[in-house]
């Protein structure tokens, strides 16, 4: 499994995010799609961690990194993270 600023494919991926070494992730892409499956280390309590599945598809997947990124990242706030409907799909974007 790929560990975010150490190994795979997340090794340049979270680093300026100060996530090194607590994500733990598989990614995946397809022409229109793009998903990323794993867990986050909290910050709050090293000893929890947050299960994630993110699986966009679409026209725009390939652009969709930075979103990875900003919902791993309020992930790491486990058990602190935001309430589940911060995190409810959003509407379709019209390409």
């Amino acid at each position: 499994m790929s560990i975010a600023g150490e190994r795979g494919s997340l090794a340049k991926r979270f680093a300026e995010l100060g996530l090194d070494g607590q994500v733990l992730a598989k990614t995946g892409t397809l022409a229109t799609a793009t998903a990323l499956s794993g867990y986050v280390i909290s910050d709050v309590d090293p000893a929890s961690y947050a299960t994630f599945s993110i699986i966009i598809n679409g026209e725009l997947a390939s652009t969709c990194e930075n979103l990875e990124q900003e919902v791993v990242l309020l992930l790491a706030d486990f058990p602190d993270a935001p309430d589940v409907s911060q995190l409810d799909p959003l509407e379709p974007i019209d390409s």
